[in-house]
C-alpha cells in the first residue's frame, strides 16, 4: 500500500510538473504578437529610403523653418526689434532660399511617392480599410500637435534652428507616409466601390 501510495504521489508530481513547465515564454510571444498586430494597423514602408527621399524630406522641412522664420521677422519688425530695411533684407534672403527650395522639392516629389508606394490591399474588406483610415487619421492629427509643439519651442528661442530642421525632417518624412498610405487607402476604397 505504501508503495502504491509514493508511486502515486511521483506520477502526481511528474504530471503537475508538466502541465506547469510549459515555456512561459510562449504565452508572452502570442501576447507581443497580438500587440504588435494591434499597434501597427497601419504599415509603412521598412526598406531603406533613397537619397532623393532624405533631401525630399530635408527641403520640405527647412522650407517650413522659413515660414516660421518669416512669422518671426515680420513680428519682430512690428515690435521695433527689426528695422524695416533689416526686414526687407531677411525676407528677401528667406524667400530665395524658400523658391530653391520649391525647385527641389518639385523635382523630388514624383519620384518619392512612387517609392513609398509599396502598399498592398489585396484581401482587405471595406471595413479593414476604413479602420487602417481611420488610424491614419489619427497619426495624422498627432503628428499636427508634436509639429506645433516644435514650432513654439523655436519661436521660444529653446532650440536652435538646426535642431528645429532635424526635427521637422523627422515629422516631415512621418506625414509624406501617411499622405501616400492614405492615398493608396483611398485608391483600395475606391476599387472596392466605396463612396463616402
Amino acid at each position: 500500500m505504501k508503495k502504491y501510495l509514493i508511486l502515486s504521489a511521483i506520477s502526481l508530481l511528474a504530471f503537475t510538473g508538466c502541465k506547469t513547465n510549459v515555456p512561459s515564454s510562449n504565452v508572452n510571444n502570442n501576447q507581443t504578437n497580438s500587440q504588435v498586430v494591434e499597434n501597427n494597423v497601419t504599415q509603412t514602408p521598412s526598406t531603406e529610403l533613397s537619397g532623393d527621399a532624405n533631401s525630399y524630406f530635408s527641403a520640405k522641412a527647412e522650407k517650413d523653418w522659413i515660414d516660421v522664420e518669416l512669422d518671426k521677422a515680420e513680428y519682430e519688425y512690428r515690435n521695433g526689434s527689426l528695422s524695416a530695411d533689416e526686414f526687407k533684407s531677411k525676407k528677401i534672403d528667406l524667400e530665395d532660399r524658400e523658391r530653391t527650395l520649391e525647385r527641389t522639392e518639385d523635382s523630388l516629389e514624383y519620384i518619392v511617392e512612387r517609392e513609398l508606394s509599396v502598399y498592398d490591399f489585396s484581401g482587405k474588406n471595406i471595413e479593414e480599410l476604413l479602420t487602417e483610415k481611420r488610424d491614419v487619421e489619427k497619426q495624422e492629427n498627432e503628428l499636427e500637435l508634436e509639429e506645433h509643439k516644435l514650432e513654439d519651442e523655436y519661436r521660444l528661442g529653446n532650440i536652435t534652428k538646426d535642431e528645429f530642421i532635424q526635427k521637422q525632417t523627422s515629422i516631415v518624412e512621418r506625414e509624406t507616409k501617411l499622405d501616400v498610405l492614405d492615398d493608396s487607402i483611398e485608391n483600395a476604397l475606391e476599387r472596392l466601390g466605396y463612396d463616402d
